[in-house]
């Protein structure tokens, strides 16, 4: 059974890159394209690929697993960031209801992102429809340069 999942989702994730608009086969205009069409995904309850796919919502593991699942198909080197931080000290404009439960008590999260090339750090976790409530997004064109791509020796707050 798992054997058939995997090749369900390998179907899926070729067909998912089949639909991009890439226009060549650079490799810096690919990584562009992929993180805007993954990025895009509305964040929601979602961690693996399959469930991806099967809810159109992804969390950070849900998407990253899919944007890395991509990079290996095109050949970009990848690998998996692992951090915690605490809700309460993003500067995210939250709405009431969250809140309420941020004051309860400190809220460690286990978060994860994208290292490319062992040089970049991309988070594509939050989708634009979030940046409402301060959460960093990527630009919302694929032409402009900025893709949110942190060295890892600045990683660790501000912005990018």
């Amino acid at each position: 059974m798992v054997e058939l999942n995997e090749n369900v989702v390998s179907q899926k994730i070729d067909r998912f890159l089949k639909a991009l608009p890439f226009t060549s086969y650079d490799k810096k205009e690919q990584l562009k394209v992929l993180a805007r069409a993954v990025s895009q995904i509305p964040w929601g309850e979602a961690r693996s690929i399959e469930e991806v796919f099967n809810k159109g919502v992804g969390t950070c593991t849900g998407k990253h697993s899919l944007f890395q699942a991509c990079l290996d198909r095109i050949g970009v080197e990848n690998g998996s960031v692992v951090c915690t931080f605490d809700w309460e000290e993003q500067g995210i404009q939250f709405p009431h209801y969250i809140k309420e439960i941020l004051s309860e008590g400190s809220w460690p999260h286990g978060h994860n992102f994208v290292r490319i090339e062992g040089k970049y750090d991309l988070d594509l976790t939050w989708d634009s429809a979030l940046s409402t409530l301060a959460a960093w997004t990527l630009a919302r064109s694929v032409d402009q340069e900025q893709l949110y791509l942190w060295q890892k020796r600045d990683f660790g707050g501000g912005d990018p």
